[in-house]
């Protein structure tokens, strides 16, 4: 049989059976942060196969940005950032939604909050990150006009505090503790940074359902790896060249909002997460357009 008589033979298959049969990998797009490596340890383990493809970006923004401009099938990203951009481009929809903790953020200030006002303070490059900065800031009673920010990535906002070139630094716990010797660390009095991590389809790919469930399946495998073998985990992304090994603590102070640490969120909890968040950016958006459950039932 020729290459025709062979697609023509697959293509009756796949409608005999209900099935559409794509051609083109899901295309699903990450940032070089905490959950986001998931896919990468995935991918390595053989939880996606050719079927998938795993695209690199160097911030939340930048990934989901280039999925709402239609550039990626999928996108991995905090709740913030997918509202944050949602309405701006291709539509697409949430298919799973994920709430943990790490330890609380701190401003690292090498003299005292006394001699913040006329500081340089290096942050996240993260509107969300900024915000929180913002609130910090203001529950200090300090005054935004007197500050100058600058957004830098967590090792450039490291070595600018180092060196002298910024007075202070906002981040996680976890990369603040190392350099406690040369500042003193405040604490946000709001506690542990809970934070909400969803995976975004395209109207389009939501189609590909079977995928879609493939790609949950691969992030909790992924998960369970890296809560029950975090040196295993670590040791895979060092080894791929995706983190330094000064940041192997960081799988093992994560901790998830689900019971027995794998349980998925359920769907009236769900939307009444999204519900406020919404409230809390003030904006207005149907949750069913949002949202769906269907992939993960």
């Amino acid at each position: 049989m020729g290459g025709r008589g062979v697609l023509v033979t697959l293509l009756l298959t796949g409608i005999l059976t209900g099935c559409i049969i794509y051609r083109e990998p899901v295309t699903i797009g990450i940032d070089d942060h905490e959950n986001a490596m998931l896919f990468i340890v995935a991918k390595e383990l053989g939880y996606l196969d050719d079927k998938f493809k795993i695209i690199e970006f160097e911030s939340k923004g930048d990934s989901v940005e280039a999925f709402y401009l239609g550039r990626l099938d999928v996108v991995y990203s905090t709740l913030f950032d997918s509202l944050y951009f949602y309405g701006k481009g291709d539509r697409g929809k949430i298919f799973l939604l994920t709430s943990h903790t790490l330890k609380r953020k701190g401003l690292l200030v090498r003299q005292g909050l006394s001699t913040l006002e006329g500081s340089k303070i290096a942050v996240e490059v993260s509107a969300n990150e900024y915000l929180e900065l913002v609130s910090f800031i203001r529950e200090e009673g300090i005054s935004l006009d007197k500050l100058e920010i600058f957004f830098l990535p967590e090792e450039e906002g490291h070595s600018a505090f180092l060196n002298g070139e910024v007075d202070a630094i906002y981040y996680y716990d976890e990369y603040t503790d190392r350099l406690m010797e040369r500042g003193e660390i405040y604490r946000n009095s709001r506690g542990l940074k809970k934070i909400k991590e969803v995976l975004i389809a395209s109207e389009e790919s939501f189609k590909r359902k079977r995928e879609l469930k493939s790609i949950v399946d691969a992030w909790y495998a992924a998960l369970a790896i890296k809560l029950q073998e975090p040196e295993k985990f670590h040791s895979i992304l060092e080894d791929l060249g995706h983190h330094k090994s000064e940041y192997a603590g960081l799988y093992r102070k994560m901790y998830y909002f689900h019971s027995d640490n794998m349980s998925m969120l359920g769907e009236r909890e769900i939307e009444n997460i999204i519900k406020k968040e919404l409230e809390d950016m003030e904006l207005k958006a149907d949750i069913k357009e949002l949202y769906s459950g269907e992939i993960i039932q």
